[in-house]
């Protein structure tokens, strides 16, 4: 786990007003692919409810995980502009990002793996609890550049990219939780290399969106991703 202030915080945290500008920039190199990477602006991940206002992250945020096999396993990677990966109820409010993202692309000889990356540009991947992103701002080019070959017909398995979220509740169970993304925008080139990308929203189960917009519209896909302006699976 690698954050621009934590990499891992157990338990719940509240964070008032965090800034971050610089550059992370990390390479793994995963022998059989059992390792899940997260990367954050502010914080990678987060085990507990999440509570963030006011926070500004600028800069870079690049990592390239790469595989010695062409492994099988199921492994997800998340990454966003202020947190990667929140594990239960997350409150994110008046916080932007301007931080160039990219997740990089795998090699050929790899390309036979199934693991996902949900990439954001506020948050990555929420896992469950009921969220909350309000007056929320990315202003940024956005790339994810894992190549996944697992069948989107089950949970957990698809990429997902997002210009706020990148993916919620993307579990094998459905959720009763919700997600709300409210009075947002977005802006910046966004390039998948397969899954599914969106202005907002990339993949989420019962999720409200208001007042939101993605103005850019400039999607830069490789191989068969599902996109759109607002939200590109909507699962209810």
């Amino acid at each position: 786990c690698i954050g621009g202030h934590f990499g891992y915080i157990e338990g719940d945290a509240t964070l008032n007003a965090p800034a971050w500008e610089g550059t992370l920039d990390s390479n793994f190199v995963d022998k059989d692919n059992y390792c899940p990477t997260k990367v954050g602006g502010i914080v990678a991940m987060v085990n507990g409810v999440t509570n963030i206002t006011g926070a500004t992250v600028a800069g870079t945020l690049k990592t390239a995980h790469r595989w010695d096999t062409k492994a099988s396993k199921q492994v997800n990677h998340s990454m966003g502009g202020i947190v990667g990966e929140c594990c239960d109820a997350v409150t994110i409010k008046d916080s932007n990002n301007t931080a160039n993202i990219t997740w990089d692309r795998a090699s050929s000889a790899q390309r036979t793996q199934y693991s996902s990356v949900a990439l954001g540009g506020i948050a990555g991947r929420i896992l469950g609890g009921n969220a909350l992103i309000e007056n929320c701002h990315n202003n940024s080019n956005l790339y994810n550049g894992c190549y996944n070959n697992g069948s989107y017909d089950t949970y957990a398995k698809p990429n997902c990219l997002g210009g706020i979220v990148g993916s919620f509740g993307l579990t094998k169970e459905v959720i009763s939780e919700t997600l709300t993304v409210r009075n947002c925008t977005s802006k910046g080139k966004l390039r998948a290399m397969r899954g599914f990308v969106a202005g907002i929203v990339g993949w989420a189960q019962n999720a409200t969106i208001e007042d939101c917009s993605y103005t850019t519209a400039a999607f830069e896909n490789d191989i068969n991703p599902y996109a759109a302006g607002i939200i590109a699976c909507a699962y209810t």
